[in-house]
């Protein structure tokens, strides 16, 4: 049979979304669930903190020399661990598995797209999409399409957490916190939060286990389907600044290269003026999956209510990873970067403004909507921006990507429940708006250079 780049795209995204469906579930439930001493946040703080590490150090050198595959698998693996962890939480278990568990924040995204973006570039595909590669060049479709699927694992995580702790629920309990909302929404501020364990813990401890359970079980079903069923993509040329390919003899050379290509990709002044809007994008991830789950939900509506909150937020976020290729596709990145940021900066104002009470609080479910919708944006349109500025060293410009993201992500979590939520927001809105400038002077400078070279193309043709 004949194997295609459709197959093996298909393998890979569905297994991706599998795993990723489990730790997003977690994810959601962590600051809630584990809200005593901050412990859900500390572990998220220790996740993203890790991986950190992982990502300038060790993800470029595992992604040239072990190869998308295996990175990704190894990183799946790690969200298995963090999983397992959260059957016995403490200190004792939740940051032993909180280490193993950055593996996935570190891997995890930068193989994917690696994976899709050498799938894509080097190997030969069926002849529905050969006008499309013939080039050499990715279709944004592809990455929307990628962003799509893998991102509706916010809806089915969401909608198992939903079902499993709300389905335990006793029916004469009530959603609501008691009518007090005072040290909700943008007024939550963790120290001063004193009627916090009520609504944040689930009311029967056996339903977040049968949750924990199931999750595990999709982690390690992804992890087998990747290991027998997907086969490793070529990998691009990474290179060094002096212009030879990485391919060094001992782990030495092989450290020392890997630590120099990144530091000459991370100091290029293209990728300093996209890096703020790439820190925002995983600054805002950690405000969805934090702050706004147990001010917003939790303090409000009940921690049983998070899934169905957040499977509003996965269902925009999936529709906005397709729509986002082919916005790009047919305007162009520019308006997409400029309407997104002004979509951004009305929904943080409106969050500001909202007074909870019982008669608005379906205005929660509207703010998830409008988070995810960004989300599913900013995602997809910031590795199409990546693709088509760093065609040259992808593995270096995703692992980049990864290395900021995951470095916004620890930033934000450590905020989360040291720093009140009225000033996350204020903060949300000067990242933005600094991102889509840096994008704005690249997209500039870039195009300014693209019209100074055919300028002088042309003068030496008439010459």
């Amino acid at each position: 049979m004949v194997q295609t780049a459709t197959k093996y795209f298909l393998i890979v995204v569905i297994g991706t979304t599998i795993n990723v469906t489990a730790y997003v579930g977690l994810l959601d439930l962590q600051s809630s669930i584990h809200i005593s001493h901050n412990l859900g946040t500390t572990s998220l703080s220790i996740t993203y903190g890790c991986g950190l590490l992982l990502s300038l150090f060790v993800t470029p050198l595992l992604l040239c020399n072990l190869g998308a595959k295996w990175t990704l698998i190894l990183g799946e693996f790690g969200f298995s661990v963090l999983t397992l962890a959260n059957f016995y939480p403490g200190y004792a278990t939740i940051i032993p598995g909180s280490i193993v568990g950055s593996m996935g924040e570190s891997f995890v995204w930068a193989a994917g797209q690696l994976y899709i973006a050498n799938l894509f570039l080097n190997r030969p595909v069926d002849n529905e999409h050969a006008d499309a590669n013939s080039n050499g060049e990715i279709p944004d479709l592809w990455f929307g399409r990628f962003f799509g699927i893998l991102k509706t694992c916010v809806i089915w995580a969401n909608l198992i957490s939903y079902g499993v702790l709300y389905g335990f629920k006793s029916s004469s309990i009530s959603n609501f916190t008691n009518g007090n909302y005072s040290n909700c929404a943008s007024n939550f501020c963790y120290a001063t939060t004193k009627h916090g364990s009520g609504s944040y813990i689930p009311h029967n401890r056996n339903s977040l286990y049968i949750l924990l359970g199931v999750y595990l079980g999709l982690q390690l079903f992804s992890v087998g389907l990747h290991v027998f069923y997907l086969e490793p993509a070529e990998r691009s040329a990474a290179r060094i600044p002096n212009g030879t390919a990485v391919a060094p003899t001992s782990i030495l050379n092989i450290i020392s290269s890997s630590v120099k290509s990144t530091a000459y990709h991370l100091t290029s002044t293209d990728q300093i003026l996209m890096t703020p809007i790439i820190f925002y994008y995983g600054f805002m991830i950690s405000y969805s999956f934090s702050d706004f789950t147990r001010a917003f939900v939790s303090c409000t509506l009940g921690v049983e209510e998070v899934g169905l909150v957040m499977a509003v937020y996965g269902v925009f976020n999936a529709i906005m990873g397709f729509g986002a290729g082919k916005a790009s596709h047919m305007c162009g990145l520019p308006i997409v970067y400029i309407v997104t940021c002004l979509f951004d900066i009305g929904n943080y104002v409106a969050q500001l403004l909202f007074r909870p009470e019982v008669a608005t609080r379906y205005w929660v479910f509207a703010f998830a909507a409008m988070l995810g919708t960004s989300d599913g944006i900013w995602q997809t349109v910031i590795s199409i921006t990546e693709i088509g500025y760093f065609r040259d060293r992808l593995e270096l410009a995703f692992a980049g990507v990864a290395f900021w993201q995951v470095l916004a992500m620890t930033v934000g979590f450590i905020m989360s429940g040291r720093v009140c939520l009225r000033i996350r927001i204020i903060l949300l809105i000067s990242t933005v708006v600094l991102g889509c400038f840096g994008y704005g002077i690249t997209e500039t400078k870039r195009r300014n250079s693209r019209k100074y070279l055919s300028e002088e193309n042309e003068r030496i043709l008439a010459n």
